[in-house]
């Protein structure tokens, strides 16, 4: 029961992520209810995998040795924290290029706009 309940809690959290970083659009209005505008389609992917594997993959990682491992989930999440900063100082990235580049969100990006909402 406990192990239903925290997948759940989880997977509301990712979804809910999704909807912030998409500007509330949900996973199914951005797969399925797209317009035929193809290189906006990918561009719109590209970005959410962008923003979204690196979390899928370390979610799985929690997953996977979490509970062999009780150390495993904060040190997961501290190293997610420490690699993005050492990944941005190997690259010779700046905040704001990092920014510019997607690696985080834009002021702008964080100002939910109620009008597109990405229902068909």
């Amino acid at each position: 029961v406990m192990a239903g309940f925290f997948s759940t809690v989880g997977l509301s959290l990712w979804s809910l992520a999704f909807q912030v970083d998409t500007n509330g659009k949900t996973l199914h209005s951005v797969l399925f209810h797209h317009n035929d505008d193809d290189s906006e389609f990918g561009e719109e992917i590209k970005h959410i995998l962008l923003h979204h594997l690196p979390s899928l993959f370390v979610g799985f990682i929690m997953f996977a040795y979490g509970p062999k491992h009780p150390l495993m989930v904060p040190l997961l999440v501290a190293l997610t924290v420490v690699g993005t900063y050492i990944a941005m100082w190997a690259f010779g990235l700046t905040i704001e290029d990092a920014r510019n580049d997607h690696w985080f969100w834009l002021a702008k990006d964080l100002i939910y706009d109620g009008d597109d909402i990405g229902l068909p």
